[in-house]
């Protein structure tokens, strides 16, 4: 079988001949297409962007060290037997989950190696689903994704971390040209963007998780559970497996976090899904949360663990009404790609046609509940062409009615946002410190109940006078300063993220003092302008 051909060895730092190392000339793309050279220990850090608060903790969750003579070495051998030496490594324009690099040979050949940071998601299971994935995506589908060389999931090998070394796609990246194509060019792309999620979709499967080689997780007695992808024929033997779930909002960072009894996943339906990730939270938030201060709500009271446990069980007891099951129940899922903004496709400049789709990490089979909902070119807000963009979308619903009439209902469904962002909203909630936009969702829900619920039936819980009270004046705190930071925003003078590209860093935190200071003198008195310090979020 073809996926046996794809087991690639993974490299054990012993080559076929003996070679001499010499750091080959180490470059790192900037945004605008130029290329500067660096040093080798800024191959290891994050440098695209710094952040106006918890800067140290958010670089330190984005530094991958690793040994380049390994890794370089590996490259080589990938090249195949005409590569002797590599020329030239060169850090591509960062993304939030990897490092990603180019390696040229002396035979011309370019080599793509991909590196995991440590916010990526679990150790092991990111890279084995991510090349099990991409092989079933080859395999199975004909979906045109890089071809891996070799690979490795244990950070323990000759290289000191998790890789993946690939061919650079071919083409160029859809976001450098569709600002300039005209109608028909990005017509034609949508086309095939739904081709490729038709045969996406063709494949249904029993269970919520993401795919990995039965191979890589028969042996780890962690696994709490596989459920077998059936083979076209029918073959329950199947090279691929449904596991667990890697994307890192079911990661929680604290230490000790392995003895918890957490799910995630392989999944049997949305319901199990639903009221296993509130589980999870619940058991997270006994066993790590501390009462914490939240300004927006009270100068005095903070908000404790028992305050969120609660909301979750009240969020548990709307699962049922939340959760739209399909028809075939005994395959509730489908694959589709996590993240499709324009520099994940890659074209072809001179006929328009999709020649690679990167970027499958954290891929998984899902409900459609749980699906991304369209494509980044298909969003008003697209290159600023708002109600420019409606025409687009329409030829995306219309053809996409007649090829997968589940997706197409989720999309045009009135109230789909309302129904499901609370359960969107769950996983990793306590950890971002974010009851409000749970709480949020769920009052809206409540409010909107009838919209909601068709049956009649009762809503099952409700909110006091005086929590919603409470969550008025919370989201006019909140909503003020979102003003004031949009307004900055808009002019572009500080990023409402908080994200700013390294090179601006310096004038950014200049900016930032500056209209903190006037944002606080805007209070009447001292308590005011203590109360102001506090909110505002860059500090």
């Amino acid at each position: 079988m073809l996926w046996k051909l794809f087991r690639t060895p993974v490299f054990t730092g012993k080559s076929q001949f003996t070679r001499t190392y010499t750091t080959p000339p180490l470059w790192r793309a900037l945004e605008h297409g130029e290329e500067v050279p660096i040093e080798e220990a800024e191959l290891y850090q994050y440098q695209r962007y710094r952040w106006l608060t918890k800067d140290a903790e958010q670089l330190a969750a984005r530094y991958r060290k690793f040994r380049l003579p390994a890794l370089v070495d590996a490259a080589i051998e990938a090249a195949g037997h005409d590569a002797s030496n590599c020329t030239k490594v060169l850090k591509c324009i960062e993304g939030q989950y990897n490092k990603s690099l180019i390696l040229s040979m002396d035979n011309g050949q370019e080599v793509v190696a991909r590196l995991p940071n440590p916010n990526a998601g679990p150790k092991f299971y990111t890279t084995a689903s991510e090349v099990a994935t991409r092989q079933f995506l080859r395999d199975r589908l004909a979906i045109p994704v890089p071809r891996i060389y070799a690979w490795s999931a244990d950070e323990a090998n000759a290289v000191g971390a998790e890789y993946i070394l690939e061919e650079k796609a071919s083409g160029q990246p859809l976001g450098l040209l569709w600002s300039d194509l005209p109608f028909s060019a990005r017509s034609h792309i949508v086309d095939q963007v739904v081709d490729i999620e038709q045969r996406l979709t063709s494949v249904t499967f029993p269970r919520h998780g993401c795919i990995y080689f039965q191979s890589d997780l028969g042996s780890r007695p962690e696994h709490p559970s596989l459920h077998p992808i059936q083979s076209p024929d029918g073959d329950s033997q199947s090279a691929f497996v449904l596991g667990l779930l890697t994307h890192p909002r079911y990661w929680h960072r604290p230490t000790g976090e392995a003895r918890l009894n957490l799910q995630r996943g392989p999944f049997k339906n949305m319901t199990e899904y639903a009221r296993a990730i509130a589980k999870n939270e619940i058991q997270w938030t006994q066993t790590h949360a501390q009462p914490r201060m939240n300004d927006q709500r009270s100068e005095e009271q903070p908000e404790t663990a028992d305050e969120y446990i609660a909301l979750l069980k009240r969020y548990i007891e709307l699962v049922p009404y939340l959760v739209r099951e399909p028809e075939d129940r005994e395959f509730p899922s489908q694959l589709l790609h996590p993240d499709l903004h324009l520099d994940n496709i890659f074209v072809d400049p001179a006929t328009n046609d999709i020649t690679a789709v990167i970027d499958w990490q954290h891929a998984a089979a899902s409900p459609v509940d749980l699906q991304p909902l369209f494509a980044q070119m298909l969003e008003p807000t697209t290159a600023g062409t708002g109600e420019g963009d409606d025409p687009l979308r329409q030829i995306y619903l219309t053809k996409l009615k007649g090829l997968n009439l589940r997706r197409w209902e989720a999309l045009t469904e009135p109230y789909h946002k309302l129904r499901t962002d609370p359960t969107r909203l769950v996983p990793g909630c306590g950890e971002r410190n974010d009851l409000f936009s749970l709480r949020h969702a769920m009052i809206a829900v409540v409010a909107q109940w009838d919209d909601v619920c068709t049956s009649g039936i009762k809503c099952p819980i409700n909110f006091s006078q005086r929590e919603l009270e409470e969550h008025e004046e919370e989201m006019e705190l909140i909503e003020g300063v979102s003003l004031v930071l949009r307004q900055l925003q808009e002019q572009g003078l500080l990023p409402l993220s908080g994200m700013v590209l390294r090179e601006q860093y310096d004038d950014a935190q200049r900016l930032n003092q500056h209209f903190r200071n006037e944002f606080i003198a805007l209070g009447e008195d001292a308590k005011q302008r203590a109360m102001l310090a506090r909110l505002w979020p860059y500090s």
